[in-house]
């Protein structure tokens, strides 16, 4: 338990009258962040670039193991803006102390140059020095960055030449030997863009030099060019796309190979991105595509402890030897239940893999495309309404880039190749969408994923039929009925009792609603489901009877409460995920659930939420969770 608190004063942008001169507009900040050495947050609180702005590390946004609980961490820092004109100059600076473990000053410069028929200069430097005790080093971090552009024939050619330079000391106390940290990288990057009506295109070419800590002293390490482009074309609404496409190669020098380990890579990058509403908005496309070759991680599935508030899964001890496992933890069956969250760690080895995602939407509407749908013919056509949905995400380590990259799925979600895998399809129609009185909405889904982890691959499948129809008699009352067809299919190599199974389901669930008033309402249902695992030959009878009112006061309260009572028959054994699946949750036998939440707005910034819940297994004490929040904006 500690403490942690932020205290600054922030000049807002002010006007300087100075007679002859130009007028100067002056604003800065000047803060103090202090955290406790035992404060720990869940969430990310610092940013990503933390690491490197206090030379810390190369990369990270949190605090070395060796500098955690050394002393209280104390950020001072100060910022000034003056801007005259085309001119802006800003300079800053602070200080960062972890108790007496570690101490690191900085000070930033930048300038930007703007003069309408003059060339655009930005200029930007930063610089931090630190003493790290227990590692036994100090080090310093110069970071300089220069972009001119000179915009030509009323912007619509544009040449610019960038230059990055970075230059990490890092020695042994005392001494004037490198350590393995240090580094310097050089980047020059020429490029070109042009305009000319809803055409923008861009392009680059990029030469980078890295130089890298050898025998105490920097040596070449490696050279690399990298060649970029993209278009966008954007003439008028209802048409949008865009293009970007890189490669990128790098040569190690061959002590680096040797003696570190290092790789020669290549990497390639490709972004499609479209979208298109013609007709009214009648037709709705939207496709993405994006795929670059990387190096990832194994990943090894964790839970970590956390509280009502962010945890999602619960953990259930199945063989009763107090042990947590992995195959223990399932999902929550009630909010706020959960006290553990899934998290992956990522392994020490990287292997080179192809990462691509893709998704197509289609959306049609056809009654948008006429006012008046006379004919028999557009009446049935204005009474449909579709949506189509294709979605695939891959990390794969395929030898086949050019099948990956073009889409060819007979190679994705291959086991000992895909590293991750996903694919989702998806079919609805409606029937009389733009009728409150009666309606119709049919759905198919397939999902399939497959993911190589370190305890194992895991596959997936899930192929679901739902139908549903709604029938308005009378303005306060309305009837639906739901029914669904699905199979749930799981293998687990690791956790073959909890994880892996063979669920063919099927359930209808009727509700009747009843809103005696605008404010309030009132439904009962139904829910009945049979499943049957044909893996390990267990079935259940799921019923569960809900029942739900809400009440509301315009603008300002809102009540909802939810009953809930459940029988659920199951022959076989079942534990783990299997069970979770198998039982929606409840568990075998007889449960309730119950919740009531309230959510009032208190003034036009200020809103405050109360959720109960509370839940009767049958073979386990009862839970309640309550859980009160207050949200402010400003």
């Amino acid at each position: 338990r500690d403490e942690s608190y932020v205290l600054g004063v922030r000049l807002p942008g002010t006007g300087l009258d100075l007679g002859a001169l130009p007028e100067v507009r002056v604003s800065g900040t000047v803060h103090r962040q202090v955290r406790g050495r035992h404060f720990e947050t869940f969430n990310q609180t610092r940013s990503v670039e933390y690491g490197r702005r206090w030379n810390l590390s190369r990369r990270g946004s949190g605090v070395p193991e060796a500098l955690r609980g050394r002393g209280d961490e104390t950020i001072d820092e100060a910022a000034l803006e003056v801007e005259s004109g085309p001119t802006t100059l800003e300079v800053g600076g602070g200080r960062l102390s972890i108790g007496p473990a570690f101490e690191a000053r900085r000070h930033r410069e930048a300038l930007r140059l703007r003069a309408v028929g003059w060339p655009r200069l930005s200029l930007r430097s930063s610089w931090v020095s630190s003493t790290n005790r227990p590692q036994d080093e100090a080090g310093s971090w110069l970071r300089q960055r220069a972009r001119l552009r000179q915009p030509l024939w009323d912007g619509r050619l544009t040449p610019r030449l960038e230059v990055e330079r970075e230059r990490r000391r890092q020695r042994v106390l005392r001494t004037d030997s490198l350590t393995r940290d240090a580094f310097s990288i050089l980047e020059v990057r020429p490029g070109l863009e042009v305009q000319r009506g809803g055409l923008q295109a861009s392009g680059s070419v990029e030469y980078q030099r890295e130089r890298g800590a050898l025998e105490g002293a920097f040596r070449p390490a490696s050279q690399g060019w990298t060649v970029q482009s993209e278009a966008a074309f954007d003439p008028s609404a209802p048409y949008r796309a865009s293009v970007r496409g890189g490669y990128r190669v790098r040569r190690v020098t061959d002590r680096f190979r040797v003696e570190r380990g290092r790789e020669d890579t290549e990497s390639l990058l490709l972004r499609l991105e479209g979208r298109t509403r013609p007709l009214d908005r009648a037709v709705e496309l939207k496709t993405f595509y994006d795929a670059l070759t990387k190096r990832s991680p194994v990943l090894q599935e964790t839970y970590l402890r956390t509280g009502p508030n962010l945890g999602q899964y619960v953990w259930r001890d199945a063989n009763g030897d107090g042990v947590q496992q992995i195959d223990e933890f399932v999902p929550e069956t009630t909010p706020n239940e959960g006290t553990y969250v899934q998290r992956f760690v990522p392994s020490d080895s990287l292997e080179s893999v192809i990462d691509l995602q893709a998704r197509t939407r289609l959306a049609l509407r056809p009654a948008r495309l006429w006012d008046d749908p006379g004919g028999w013919w557009r009446r049935a056509l204005s009474a449909v309404a579709t949506r189509t949905t294709f979605e695939v995400q891959e990390q794969s380590r395929s030898e086949a880039v050019a099948r990956i990259y073009a889409l060819y799925l007979r190679r994705y979600r291959t086991p000992g190749t895909t590293l991750s895998g996903r694919l989702r399809l998806e079919q609805e129609v409606e029937l009389f969408p733009g009728r409150d009185d009666v309606g119709l909405q049919g759905t198919w889904r397939q999902n399939r994923g497959l993911d190589d982890r370190a305890a194992g691959t895991q596959t997936s499948f899930l192929n679901q039929w739902t139908a549903e129809a709604r029938w308005r008699p009378v303005r306060s009352w309305a009837v639906r009925v739901r029914g669904r067809h699905e199979v749930d299919r799981s293998r687990s190599e690791a956790f073959t009792d909890a994880r892996s199974f063979d669920i063919r389901a099927v359930g209808v669930r009727p509700s009747l609603s009843y809103r005696p008033v605008s404010t309030a309402t009132i439904t009962l249902a139904a829910d009945y489901a049979e499943k049957r695992d044909r893996r390990q030959d267990r079935r259940a009878r799921v019923l569960k009877l809900p029942v739900e009112a809400e009440w509301s006061r315009a603008g300002r309260l809102r009540l909802t409460g939810r009953v809930e009572v459940a029988r659920v028959d199951l022959t076989g054994a079942g534990v783990g995920l299997a069970q979770y699946q198998l039982t929606d949750g409840r568990g075998p036998g007889r449960s309730a659930l119950w919740s009531l939440q309230g959510r009032y707005v208190l003034t036009d910034n200020l809103r405050a939420t109360v959720r109960y819940d509370g839940r009767a297994p049958a073979n386990a004490p009862t839970i309640h969770t309550v859980r009160a929040k207050l949200s402010a904006t400003f």
